[in-house]
């Protein structure tokens, strides 16, 4: 079956609440964590590695750093908002509205920030 897929951008904390709200509603839809700048899930990328690697690439991703702008030479800051996760919908075809319904009320009802993400 092929399902629409829909990115936002959340906070960490919401991400449980979001995923129990949104698959209580059996087969319409179902979430989850991807890398912030790749397409592959973060749950697939951990279980492909062996553990001696998983170690290797969390130290990995707590160093990398990108310059502010190309003048300053010592100025670094975070690629990614720690606070901050992208999660995937992945969403059963004839169920959009009713998903999209559901997220307007967890925005304006619930007071979940969900920022969109292309």
């Amino acid at each position: 079956m092929e399902t629409i897929k829909r990115r936002f951008r959340v906070n960490r904390k919401d991400i449980h609440y979001l995923r129990t709200t949104i698959e209580a509603y059996d087969g319409m839809a179902v979430v989850r964590t991807v890398e912030p700048h790749g397409h592959e899930p973060v749950a697939d990328s951990v279980q492909r590695n062996p553990p001696k690697l998983q170690s290797s690439f969390a130290e990995a991703s707590e160093d990398t750093r990108i310059p502010l702008r190309s003048g300053d030479r010592g100025s670094l800051r975070r690629r990614v908002d720690p606070s901050e996760a992208t999660i995937e919908l992945l969403i059963a075809p004839g169920c959009e509205d009713l998903i999209s319904k559901l997220l307007m009320a967890l925005k304006e009802k619930e007071g979940i920030p969900l920022e969109t993400k292309e």
